[in-house]
């Protein structure tokens, strides 16, 4: 929004009698790059933390695969106790 905003006072050329137009749009300017960067930070911020899922995810699933073949392993070593009592 104010970067909309800051384009619209630049496009209009101010309007104030007695302002320094070069002035007003060295200000404009400086705002709109401010806030470009702002926005790359928070672009940057939203890609880390959609990084972080993602692994946080990756690492949910190689536990749960993990937690399955332990089970697995728990099963078959049961059944083989089991044939050894026999």
């Amino acid at each position: 929004l104010d970067l909309h905003e800051a384009n619209k006072k630049l496009q209009a050329g101010g309007g104030k009698p007695g302002v320094d137009t070069s002035q007003e749009r060295r200000q404009l300017d400086d705002q709109r790059r401010q806030l470009e960067e702002q926005r790359k930070q928070v672009e940057e911020r939203a890609r880390n933390a959609e990084g972080r899922f993602r692994a946080a995810e990756e690492k949910e699933r190689m536990l749960q695969n993990l937690d399955q073949e332990l089970k697995k392993r728990k099963a078959r070593m049961d059944q083989l106790e089991q044939q050894l009592q026999k």
